[in-house]
Parts: C-alpha cells; sequence; structure tokens
C-alpha cells in the first residue's frame, strides 16, 4: 500500500489534480491513482503518449486547500484507491502490473504531498 496526504491550492486557471503515479515505465506511459478537484472524482488512469485515458472514476465533493488522505493498494493486476477511508474505487488490469517505481505527481498542477509512506 502506497499512502500518501495531498492538499491542492486554487491556483486560477490551474488545473487542480494530485495522484500517486504507479507502473511508472517512461515519461509517456504510466498509471495513476488519485483525485481531481475540479472533475470532482476519484480516479484510476492511465497516461499514454501525452493522454491521460480514465479507467475507472467514482464523483465526488472534493475542495481546494483540504487535506486528503490517499492509499492505494496493488496487487499483481489490480489496483484500489481510497480517499480518507471512506471511498474507494477498485479497477481490475489485463495485465500484471509493475509496481515499482511508484511516485507521487501531478499533471499541470499544483499539490503538496505529506507524509508518503510505503507498507506491505
Amino acid at each position: 500500500t502506497i499512502s500518501t496526504t495531498i492538499t491542492i491550492p486554487q491556483i486560477p486557471a490551474m488545473a487542480a489534480n494530485g495522484f500517486i503515479v504507479f507502473d511508472y515505465q517512461n515519461v509517456n506511459s504510466f498509471k495513476v491513482a488519485g483525485i481531481r478537484v475540479g472533475a470532482g472524482d476519484l480516479l484510476i488512469g492511465q497516461y499514454r503518449d501525452g493522454v491521460l485515458i480514465e479507467l475507472k472514476a467514482r464523483e465526488l465533493s472534493l475542495d481546494n486547500s483540504t487535506a486528503y488522505r490517499l492509499d492505494l493498494t496493488l496487487e499483481p493486476n489490480r489496483a484500489q484507491i481510497s480517499l480518507d477511508d471512506h471511498y474507494a474505487i477498485v479497477y481490475e488490469f489485463n495485465d500484471y502490473l509493475l509496481i515499482n517505481p511508484v511516485g507521487v505527481g501531478t499533471l499541470q498542477s499544483s499539490a503538496f504531498f505529506t507524509t508518503p509512506e510505503i507498507s506491505q
């Protein structure tokens, strides 16, 4: 499980998102699980050739400048992301995930990540 707390400030004309990045292949191929404040959703997606492909999403009411805890649990071909231990989505991939390397990031957004942890 990869866990972090994320706070996304409100900056005019800037996207508002934050993700745990996993199955990183290269700058144009990786998977993400996290939140998009503007879209108001919890998301599991895949970034490929400069495009974010939504694999599964759940609509939620999210606010800027609020600290949210994200927990991503990875299994050989399954990812589950939960938000503040209340909301969760699961996606099963057709192929096996390469769990390492993992990290945190945004897609053209500003965000503060604190207390990242990796546990079994």
